[in-house]
């Protein structure tokens, strides 16, 4: 099984070195920009507005052209896509510095139909591709990645990265156990899991 790492929230690596760097230099309007209409990010790092369909069209072109390379037998090179910053409202937070939460989460649930519209021209294609969305941490995160349709998920923050008291340096039974139970629960089903452990 083969997967690739793509970054969800900022055109760091699309901007520096993909074939469509051009392309992205070519439309600054893809940039988010804050409240008070200013830029987010910097150089390299400037943020998707999925709030623009242009911007959650080049986006969804970009990722879905890496789906479609192929080994000499015509299989797909890639079997998923990782994507790093799917975002939930589960823990409302502001998208990204100097956004509100109205707008952060409309951009959030912008984000969210284009992730469901990728996964849905990749069930067509009918190759077994899936998205995998990263940070589900919570039953609400998880509700939310199993709406759009994306194949799986990723409990990104399990053992010491969330359930350590670091002031004790003992586990919280409490929430472990609740990480236990949410992936093993019926919302899960049909929905892979993928479970970063880090000890």
């Amino acid at each position: 099984v083969v997967g690739m790492y793509w970054r969800m929230d900022f055109a760091l690596e699309l901007a520096g070195c993909s074939g469509f760097a051009e392309e992205w230099k070519a439309h600054p309007e893809y940039r988010l920009k804050n409240d008070n209409g200013v830029v987010v990010g910097a150089p390299g790092h400037y943020y998707y507005d999925y709030l623009n369909p242009a911007a959650s069209g080049f986006f969804a072109k970009v990722l879905l052209n890496a789906t479609t390379w192929t080994m000499p037998s015509g299989k797909p090179i890639l079997d998923y896509i990782y994507c790093d910053g799917a975002g939930s409202w589960a823990t409302p937070r502001p998208f990204a510095p100097g956004i509100g939460l109205a707008r952060s989460q409309k951009l959030l649930e912008a984000k969210h139909a284009m992730l469901a519209s990728i996964q849905s021209q990749l069930d067509a294609r009918g190759h077994g591709q899936n998205l995998i969305l990263n940070g589900m941490d919570l039953v609400g995160t998880a509700q939310e990645f199993v709406r759009t349709g994306a194949g799986g998920a990723m409990f990104d923050h399990w053992s010491i990265l969330q359930f350590l008291d670091r002031q004790t340096g003992q586990f919280n039974a409490t929430e472990m156990d609740e990480g236990f139970q949410l992936v093993a629960s019926p919302l899960l089903q049909n929905f892979t899991n993928m479970i970063q452990s880090k000890l």
